[in-house]
């Protein structure tokens, strides 16, 4: 069973990011609008989730504050990083940039955890990533330094660093709540961020919004039980199915 979370969370953020794709380029939505209606979608369904499931509430500490402030931040930089690069690059530019992102998180998990000192997994993603970056690229992909690349980039960073505050986190407080605080930060954000306006937005635009929010949802929580189950170098490992 275990083994089925992975897939299940490439499989969510491959559909989302297609679906996203073709939200900017038929619909015109805006990326902050579209960030927006996604996560207030998450967060629908996490209510949902939470009231079926159940889980134990986290003991609130300083340490957890900490670590939900974190995640806020750096999800929030990262969400708006890759929106805006994907709302200006296509998907064949953007996902030989995302397979730099399992070698730098596989580095850090290495030297942060003590449970993640499997080299084995490392070299494998190092490979991995050698090998996909040159089929996606098929020889003729080159970098053009320009403001989507530079967004592209800078998420991948975010995206690294976030999945090892997710292994830490999740030794202490469920993938639910772990969700749903998140969400709710990146909300709290997002009302600060101009260009938001949602009263605009036709049925489509929402539609599309909604879909790729809902299998988001799906592919997020599954991210978060892969790396609590079988731990985070073995997860990036499997994700590296995800650009192909």
């Amino acid at each position: 069973m275990s083994l089925l979370y992975p897939f299940v969370a490439i499989l969510g953020e491959s559909l989302g990011k297609t679906v996203d794709k073709l939200n900017f380029k038929k619909n015109h939505i805006l990326p902050e609008q579209l960030i927006f209606v996604i996560f207030i979608t998450m967060f629908i369904f996490l209510l949902l989730t939470i009231f079926l499931i159940d889980p134990l509430f986290p003991q609130v500490t300083f340490e957890l504050i900490v670590l939900i402030l974190l995640v806020v931040v750096i999800s929030f930089a990262q969400n708006i990083f890759d929106f805006k690069g994907l709302n200006i690059k296509n998907l064949s530019v953007r996902e030989p940039i995302k397979n730099f992102a399992p070698i730098l998180a596989s580095f850090l998990a290495y030297i942060i955890f003590p449970s993640e000192h499997e080299i084995k997994y490392v070299i494998a993603i190092i490979l991995g990533s050698a090998v996909l970056y040159w089929c996606n690229s098929k020889g003729k992909f080159k970098i053009s330094w320009d403001k989507g690349i530079v967004y592209l980039f800078l998420g991948v960073v975010c995206s690294a660093v976030l999945v090892n505050i997710y292994k830490f986190g999740l030794e202490f407080i469920s993938p639910e709540y772990l969700f749903i605080f998140r969400v709710l930060g990146i909300l709290v954000l997002l009302s600060f961020l101009p260009g938001k306006n949602l009263m605009g937005l036709n049925r489509r635009q929402i539609s599309f919004g909604f879909l790729s929010g809902a299998v988001y949802f799906i592919g997020f929580l599954a991210s978060l039980y892969s790396i609590s189950y079988l731990g985070l170098n073995f997860t990036l490992l499997l994700f590296l199915l995800g650009p192909a």
